[in-house]
């Protein structure tokens, strides 16, 4: 991989406004040394990584030049006669969730500000074993020190991989401490089989986390009772059941909804206009994406327009990125801002 460099932030649209700013454009060039190699591919959040694009033979090395967004930050392997590898050249590596790591490549104009770092107070951690209508499990609860008084309470899916990748407890103290966000708990729920509950019969997800993980945060914390200060948020199918939560119980959700990379494809009655006036009339939702998602892309635009002709209150962010981690990371201070900003 050659011409990596770091430098502004892709654009936030809040609201019903479209003011969409089209990046300047340079050309990449990824190479890898395999000289007894029959055949190479490239494979990226770029093309879809069930589509690796076939790369050029020259001398010992394989080529392809890639026309690409200044602003863009993908993640790539090399598929070397069918055995996927890392950029051997390029140290930049990101994890991809599923317990390995990609090479990653960012554009001349791409940056990434995250309020991660360890705060002078951290959050107080409370390990919590919920039971009730679903299978009991693991909640972990973050609360700021020395609050006073009730304060609202995020609550997100995907749990543990929130925790691991996302360290969402350091940047919102943080913003917390910036005087960007009021003080706010966050609870950390994780799945036992996410694609029954988050997508095939939500059912009892949705019952155990209103009427067993929300009393159970305010039994341990000072959360506060009302509807209008309950959030919820997940990445990508996690996505699709906080929007699912906020339709169905929108007299105990009514704070907001964080989704992103919302897998809203696997569910089109989410975008019906029956669905989205069931949302609290007050309810704020902020929705992330990349441009390189495939479907997901596609399904996100059109919840966003979906929440535009209702005249929903409702900020998005789309960014040169993939599907994965970073990008969830990278963007999730810029959704809590809105959420709960001034």
């Amino acid at each position: 991989m050659e011409g990596r460099s770091i430098g502004p932030r892709s654009a936030l649209v809040s609201g019903p406004a479209q003011g969409v700013v089209t990046p300047a454009k340079h050309t990449a060039m990824f190479s890898i040394v395999a000289p007894s190699a029959k055949e190479v591919r490239f494979a990226s959040d770029l093309f879809g990584w069930d589509r690796p694009k076939a790369m050029q033979r020259s001398g010992d090395q394989w080529v392809l030049d890639v026309p690409l967004p200044d602003d863009v930050r993908i993640e790539y392997q090399f598929v070397v006669d069918g055995k996927w590898i890392l950029d051997p050249k390029n140290p930049v590596r990101s994890a991809n969730g599923f317990g390995g790591f990609n090479s990653s490549y960012t554009g001349p104009q791409y940056t990434e500000h995250v309020p991660d770092t360890i705060p002078e107070t951290p959050m107080r951690r409370l390990a919590l074993r919920v039971g009730g209508h679903a299978e009991s499990r693991a909640v972990a609860l973050f609360v700021p020190e020395g609050v006073k008084g009730r304060i609202p309470v995020l609550i997100y899916a995907d749990g543990k991989e929130y925790e691991k990748f996302v360290q969402p407890q350091h940047i919102i103290q943080n913003l917390i401490d910036a005087k960007k966000i009021p003080p706010v708990a966050v609870a950390l729920v994780p799945p036992k089989d996410r694609m029954q509950e988050y997508w095939k019969d939500s059912t009892d997800y949705e019952d155990y986390v209103v009427h067993n993980v929300l009393p159970a945060l305010r039994e341990q914390a000072p959360i506060s009772m009302s509807a209008s200060d309950v959030y919820v948020g997940g990445a990508s199918l996690g996505g699709l059941i906080s929007m699912r939560l906020a339709e169905h119980y929108p007299a105990h959700v009514a704070g907001g909804v964080h989704s992103q990379s919302g897998a809203f494809w696997a569910s089109p009655g989410v975008f019906a206009k029956s669905a989205l006036l069931r949302l609290s009339p007050d309810i704020k939702i902020f929705i992330d994406w990349g441009r390189y998602e495939g479907v997901l892309t596609v399904s996100n635009d059109r919840m966003a327009d979906a929440l535009r002709r209702l005249f929903k209150p409702h900020g998005t962010l789309v960014t040169g990125e993939g599907h994965n981690w970073t990008a969830w990371r990278s963007r999730f201070a810029t959704g809590l801002e809105y959420l709960l900003g001034q």
